[in-house]
């Protein structure tokens, strides 16, 4: 009756290394074999202590010895994390790229500023000038009345 409950799995993991798993009722025993110390590792898991306690991600073979084969939700898992490395890595490099052109905005704008600032300034004194030039021009002409009030005055006395 035991007998008719074992299933055997037979896997090549490496060129120099045979893990067979032996399911014998629900206790999974794991046999590997390798050939450079001539030993086989018999490794006895219970798939209900395993899951609750050392691997609640499930049987991966990667983080976990004696596992042959990773399942759905350790794929599920381990695509979680590599998505979530990727989503950091993309959202830190456009973080990046906007303070870039944040910095670049901000320089921007401070010489636009100093810009209008030095045109207010050049407007300002180009309206002292334009000033100047009418108080000239204001005593240029009352000069050239009193010039025609004389020649008037020199003209009529003679």
């Amino acid at each position: 009756m035991l007998l008719s409950n074992i299933l055997v799995n037979i896997d090549l993991v490496s060129a120099d290394t045979l893990v067979a798993s032996i399911d014998v009722g629900d206790h999974p025993l794991l046999f590997e074999y390798d050939p450079n110390s001539g030993k086989v590792d018999i490794s006895s898991r219970d798939s209900n202590a395993l899951n609750s306690t050392v691997a609640p991600w499930g049987c991966t073979p990667e983080l976990t010895k004696g596992c042959i084969d990773m399942t759905n939700a350790s794929s599920t898992y381990l695509s979680i994390a590599i998505g979530a490395v990727v989503g950091a890595f993309i959202s830190w490099l456009v973080y990046a790229l906007q303070k870039k052109s944040t910095i670049k905005q901000e320089e921007n704008l401070k010489r636009l500023k100093e810009l209008d600032e030095r045109h207010d300034t050049i407007l300002e004194l180009i309206q002292q000038f334009q000033k100047h030039q009418e108080k000239l021009l204001d005593q240029i002409l009352s000069l050239d009345k009193k010039i025609d009030a004389a020649v008037e005055k020199k003209g009529s006395t003679t």
